[in-house]
């Protein structure tokens, strides 16, 4: 058995919503956010997969809008600041 995690990383996860929004209203959304929800909480999906939603905008004050907190409540929000110009130099290199 692999000890290695899957990390699934979706850019302007919000802009992503709001698509589903518009083409398919708030039910999409809802089914949406509901299956990423149930994989997020199966232990052992989740033991080999991670997600990580980024976005410029931000994802709580758009469920808001849409009334959908309670299908993201298990997820943490963070901010990254900027890499500094070496720091990114650096990062690149080794990736």
């Amino acid at each position: 058995m692999s000890e290695e995690t899957i990390i699934i990383a979706i850019d302007e996860f919000p802009d992503v919503l709001e698509k589903i929004s518009d083409e398919h209203g708030k039910r999409g959304v809802e089914q949406f956010l509901s299956g990423i929800r149930a994989l997020c909480q199966d232990p052992e999906f989740n033991e080999k997969v991670q997600f990580i939603l980024t976005g410029s905008i931000g994802l709580d004050t758009l469920a808001e809008k849409l009334a959908v907190t309670d299908l993201i409540n298990m997820l943490v929000n963070m901010s990254v600041r900027p890499f500094k110009r070496s720091s990114s130099r650096i990062y690149r290199l080794l990736h």
